[in-house]
């Protein structure tokens, strides 16, 4: 069922990049630039090499270590963004791994959007609040 998967995930991408001003709207500030958290290239590679785990009701297969760092990293730059009133804050990543973050998000009861590249509009003005890196081993 991997094939209705996939098409369920392009077409939920191609619905979201046709409405993407409408949902860009909701996460401007009131200089009308999308505050963001880019991946660290690190972080992109442990989402890229992560792969979806349908049992137990584990959202990606990452090492319990690997999920550590990741959600430490997220944390050490989530708690001041929030703290210091910079909200809204989306996190932006390539759309191939967006539904891991999301996953990974959710799991870690993080209620963050998440926005791929291709949803952003062209005029989009980006105000790059972090990178989030994983913390350190």
């Amino acid at each position: 069922n991997e094939e209705a998967e996939c098409s369920t995930e392009e077409n939920v991408a191609s619905v979201r990049r046709a409405r993407r001003r409408p949902i860009v709207s909701h996460y401007l500030s009131q200089r009308c630039n999308l505050r963001d958290i880019t991946l660290a290239p690190a972080t992109r590679e442990l989402f890229e090499e992560a792969g979806s785990v349908p049992t137990d009701g584990l959202p990606l297969a990452l090492d319990p270590q690997q999920f550590t760092r990741l959600l430490d990293g997220f944390r050490a730059i989530w708690e001041p963004i929030r703290s210091s009133g910079s909200l809204p804050t989306v996190v932006v990543c390539d759309a191939e791994i967006r539904s891991r973050v999301v996953a990974f998000l959710r799991s870690a009861e993080r209620a963050v959007r998440v926005l791929s590249y291709p949803e952003l509009s062209p005029d989009s003005r980006l105000e790059l609040i972090a990178a989030w890196a994983p913390a350190r081993a």
